[in-house]
């Protein structure tokens, strides 16, 4: 708790001071979550089947917010490595796959607001083998194949 006074100074003198005030509990300051990321972070990240990948994300806020990083039908908890501190999150992902390609929510939640972001993951593989193959427009010197990847 923190009791004032105040007095005022001029040219000419200062004053007798105020009584004091009431205490004051000393509050921390409140600020809403915000990523502390450049442009070059909002670009989808490509990475060879097989390769790892770490995506890291500075960010403030206060109080310190509760972090989520979330991606559709993946359980991230057992696929992924979360490291995060009062400043910064990463998500790692080891042995990368084509299912790991996607986007990724990170979501930083205190008691101000919320704040979301996403980041998009490619993950180059060869391709599989082709299925469901339709042959049309066969002639002497060509045919049109299409199919499914």
């Amino acid at each position: 708790e923190y009791v004032f006074r105040v007095k005022s100074v001029n040219k000419i003198g200062a004053s007798d001071p105020s009584d004091a005030s009431e205490p004051q509990v000393a509050k921390e300051r409140e600020e809403e979550p915000v990523f502390d990321i450049d442009n070059e972070m909002r670009k989808t990240l490509v990475v060879k089947a097989g390769d790892s990948f770490t995506m890291t994300v500075p960010f403030r806020g206060k109080p310190i917010p509760n972090i989520l990083w979330s991606k559709p039908d993946t359980d991230l908890r057992t696929r992924a490595n979360i490291d995060s501190s009062d400043n910064r999150t990463s998500l790692t992902v080891e042995k990368a796959t084509r299912d790991d390609s996607g986007k990724y929510t990170l979501t930083l939640q205190n008691i101000v607001n919320t704040a979301t972001l996403t980041l998009l993951v490619k993950v180059l593989d060869s391709p599989g083998p082709p299925s469901n193959i339709i042959v049309k427009d066969v002639t002497k010197e060509s045919a049109v194949l299409s199919w499914e990847a």
